[in-house]
């Protein structure tokens, strides 16, 4: 795939894909040079077939010839045409890889300040639009760029002066399209800045339907798109009337100098420079259509061209954007991971092992135990807003439990995605098992917590799934172990046993619901029919199917009736003994000997 792009040039996604790709390139420019070629025969031939016809000594040979060369000249073109539209696809391929990607690898603040549409919108419409400009843009007019030459080419070789009156035509046929070019492009930049807008309102739309309903906002919405809408379909059409004045423009001319070129042929005082034979007239008329036709699709093109230069540029400073840094070899630490065990209670060690690398890991020769997280003089404000989090200390033991209260705006949540790598601290720092946070290779991170949130967000597939989505990238190799195996059901692609997930459900309490179920484990989603407290106790057997020594709660009863609620923490309290909780909650959460944090913030 394509290597990171890390210049400023525009061009440069398409640049390093000719470069990485340059044999499929290759050969397309190949099959270019031989159809272009090979469409200079039949007009040739065509003339000296028409000569000999007036002369009186027809060769049918000859008109098959041509015929032949025709029909040949034709079926290139059409696998030239096949050749592009494949090389746009797999560009396409390539280049959404490649954006889904850095997706992986973009800070957290890059999702809070970028609506959802307006990425998916890089992902679908620009890079379509950068395939116009690659395979309908530069190639396409690259193969009439070609065309033209040797079409002109072959007009002097057969009259110099007729040669010399087209050459004459041509730069005021490029200044015209030049003129056009820039307008549309204009045009087109605010066509795309108009559809972001568009497809950021439809995401919001959907995702906030109950509450746009519920406080009668239709209109507002409405305005909203009809605004969009109204800007995206003036500048479609300003590139629309320059697109439909171009084209007619170009055919009048061409049959304005076919008109010329008879008139100077047949002329008195011109005949000597611009005579012709008859062949040779029926050739120079097929070469003047040839000749602009490659201006005419040039014209055509105008506006996919300048859509595609103008998302080729969005696309670019989208690959562009600084990512999340990447923890090398060196400095990433073996993060402190307990063997805890789904049923097992035992006493968490009171002493940490030594870190693997890394001289800020703390030295543990003397038998001092290392804590499972800490803050240490953190601040955190967001990109030009007021400090959330001022100096904050925390120190949590492992197999500690520590509730954190605060009022809304306190830096609640802000606390775990400092801790989780997700954001990181103004001032100060965020240490996990003695390394630093932000050190800590995200595939190791993500085994270190277990987080259960307010709700439990469902993907498609069986309730097998959903149990198992924390066990991430070892999903993949699972599978791949299970298929050499034979292996092809849905328990075998699973990364964790079914005697694992039982387990899970039985320490949660929710084996009785599961077996009730028509299918267990293999119910599809949407057939099951859990209570709210049923779904967060899901929630909670999703986050231990990782086994992690850390668990992160937010607010993980707060849409749960008190009796509900209390069920929930009684569970937890099973789970609870070997493993390290930080629990954020607006009301009073308990757990059993646990420590109690009050954020003074009032202000996000």
């Amino acid at each position: 795939m394509l290597e990171r792009i890390t210049d400023n040039n525009t061009a440069a996604p398409l640049r390093d894909y000719v470069r990485a790709y340059r044999g499929r390139c290759l050969a397309v420019l190949l099959l270019i040079a031989l159809t272009a070629g090979l469409a200079q025969l039949p007009p040739l031939l065509l003339g000296h077939f028409v000569d000999t016809l007036t002369a009186g000594t027809p060769l049918l040979g000859l008109g098959l010839a041509w015929l032949a060369l025709s029909l040949l000249a034709n079926l290139m073109e059409s696998g030239q045409n096949s050749a592009i539209v494949a090389l746009g696809q797999h560009l396409m391929y390539v280049l959404r890889h490649h954006m889904t990607t850095k997706l992986t690898r973009l800070p957290a603040d890059y999702y809070t300040a970028h609506p959802a549409g307006e990425t998916s919108s890089r992902l679908l419409n620009d890079v379509d639009a950068v395939n116009v400009l690659f395979t309908g843009g530069i190639v396409n007019l690259l193969a009439s760029a070609l065309r033209l030459v040797l079409t002109l080419g072959i007009i002097y070789w057969v009259n110099a002066a007729l040669g010399l009156l087209l050459t004459c035509v041509l730069p005021l046929l490029y200044l015209f399209t030049r003129a056009c070019q820039r307008r549309v492009h204009r045009a087109q930049l605010a066509q795309r800045s108009a559809i972001d807008t568009v497809f950021t309102a439809l995401h919001e739309t959907v995702q906030d339907l109950p509450l746009i309903r519920q406080l009668g906002a239709e209109r507002f919405l409405y305005r909203r798109y009809a605004g969009a809408i109204t800007r995206s379909y003036r500048a479609t059409e300003q590139t629309n009337f320059f697109d439909s004045v171009y084209s007619p423009l170009i055919k009048t001319l061409t049959a304005a100098l076919i008109a010329v070129m008879m008139v100077l042929a047949a002329g008195e005082s011109t005949r000597a420079a611009f005579g012709l034979s008859v062949g040779q007239a029926v050739a120079m008329m097929a070469y003047i259509i040839a000749l602009f036709a490659p201006l005419e699709a040039l014209g055509m093109e105008i506006q996919h061209i300048q859509t595609a230069t103008a998302a080729l540029s969005r696309v670019h400073a989208f690959l562009a954007l600084p990512e999340s840094p990447v923890t090398s070899p060196a400095q990433a630490a073996v993060p402190l991971k307990s063997n805890t065990g789904l049923m097992s209670a035992a006493p968490v060690p009171a002493t940490a092992p030594e870190p693997a690398g890394g001289s800020d890991a703390p030295n543990n020769s003397t038998g001092t135990t290392t804590p499972a997280c800490e803050f240490r003089d953190v601040s955190f404000h967001y990109a030009d807003g007021e400090p959330v989090l001022t100096h904050f200390d925390l120190i949590v033991q492992p197999g500690e439990h520590v509730i954190i209260h605060g009022r809304t705006g306190a830096g609640k949540t802000t606390l775990f995605r400092l801790l989780t790598g997700l954001y990181a601290p103004t001032q100060g720092e965020v240490r996990i098992s003695g390394q630093l946070a932000a050190q800590i290779a995200p595939d190791q991170r993500r085994q270190l917590f277990g987080i259960v949130e307010q709700d439990c967000p469902r993907v498609a597939g069986t309730l097998r799934d959903q149990l198992t989505l924390a066990q991430g990238e070892t999903e993949l190799a699972a599978t791949s172990v299970s298929r050499k195996a034979g292996k092809t059901d849905a328990a075998a692609a699973s990364p964790l046993p079914d005697s694992d997930l039982w387990a899970l459900l039985d320490v949660t309490g929710l084996t009785r619901a599961v077996r009730g179920l028509p299918q267990g484990l293999d119910t599809p989603i949407v057939d099951v029919t859990f209570s709210m407290g049923q779904w967060q106790l899901l929630a909670l057997a999703r986050a231990l199917a990782g086994d992690p020594p850390l668990l992160l709660l937010d607010e993980f009863t707060a849409h749960l009736d008190a009796a509900t609620a209390q069920s929930v923490l009684q569970t937890l309290e099973r789970v609870a003994a070997r493993r390290t909780i930080i629990a954020i909650a607006h009301n009073e959460t308990t757990l059993s000997h646990a420590r109690y944090i009050e954020l003074p913030g009032t202000t996000a």
